[in-house]
């Protein structure tokens, strides 16, 4: 081996030491000059500086540091942030409008859905599309009919069976409402009731029509006897809208749920069972009656059952 070539081993050797000693390792012998046999260049570093006086230093933001604790995040980052929560945003919206759609009766029951047609009609991706009629399936208010989706029918066994099941469990809840409920509490129903009243609107009522007896539920604070309130007023609340078009529905139920809520206040147990139970059996009387009157422009798709 000739002597330079010695040399130029030499001074390799001594600039990957250099390299290593200053927390470099490889990237000083990358960084260096090689010439096309391999060996270093005629550019050395100086014996008095380091290699990260020379190389570029490592960005502590590249992918080897990308795992640091601390790193701002990006500007890619944030804004993709920012579209996931703009995106969620839009699927609740999105379900808000369809299960009002549907609960106000502006979608029939039976009706078809398909997902393209709600691609066109609400401007939107298949996915928030998906996840909306995910969860009204889940809801009762949607079915699957074959490769596609359905308004769900009125189902007379179910709504009887609701009904049933509300007997039982919606006089345990006001029991329990009228030992344990506050002045303040009833008052902020009291008000709500009365606004929905006076200021009707088909938003409002959905709004509370599902919303009281579920909120004298919750003064139960037994959260198992609100949730099955919950499910049991929204399996029911397209019925009611048939009976509650009219005025005088409204001014019942208005009257009605008043009725409901003094006895509560009053920490009248039974009477306030019984006052839930006599508006149960109402209201289901009213409901068979709409569906019935309105079987001619629902069409067959429309009821089931009896």
């Amino acid at each position: 081996m000739t002597q330079a070539r010695i040399q130029e081993r030499l001074d390799q050797r001594d600039l990957f030491r250099r390299g290593n000693k200053d927390g470099l390792g490889l990237q000083a012998v990358a960084g260096a000059d090689f010439g096309d046999d391999g060996a270093v260049g005629k550019t050395r570093y100086p014996r008095n500086q380091g290699a990260h006086d020379v190389l570029p230093p490592l960005e502590t933001n590249s992918f080897s540091f990308g795992c640091q604790v601390g790193i701002p995040p990006t500007r890619e980052a944030s804004m993709t942030a920012i579209a996931t929560a703009q995106q969620q945003q839009e699927g609740t919206d999105l379900l808000s409008r369809l299960r009002f759609s549907i609960l106000s009766l502006e979608l029939v029951p039976g009706e078809p859905i398909s997902e393209r047609s709600l691609e066109a009609q609400f401007k939107m991706s298949r996915t928030p599309i998906r996840e909306a009629l995910f969860h009204l399936v889940r809801d009762g208010l949607v079915i699957r009919e074959g490769r596609g989706y359905a308004v769900a029918p009125f189902d007379m066994e179910e709504i009887e069976e609701v009904f049933a099941f509300r007997d039982i469990v919606e006089p345990a809840a006001v029991r329990l409402a009228a030992r344990l409920a506050t002045d303040a509490e009833t008052d902020a129903i009291r008000r709500s009731i009365t606004l929905g009243h006076q200021e009707f609107t088909p938003e409002r009522w959905l709004d509370l029509g599902l919303d009281f007896h579920v909120r004298c539920a919750a003064l139960s604070r037994n959260r198992c006897l609100t949730a099955a309130m919950q499910d049991v007023t929204l399996r029911t609340v397209r019925a009611r809208w048939l009976s509650f078009a009219s005025e005088e529905g409204r001014a019942t139920t208005h009257r009605e749920h008043s009725e409901i809520l003094d006895l509560i206040c009053a920490k009248d147990e039974t009477g306030a069972a019984c006052a839930v139970l006599a508006h149960s059996a109402a209201v289901r009387q009213d409901v068979r009656k709409a569906i019935n009157s309105a079987r001619r422009f629902m069409g067959r798709r429309g009821v089931v059952g009896e």
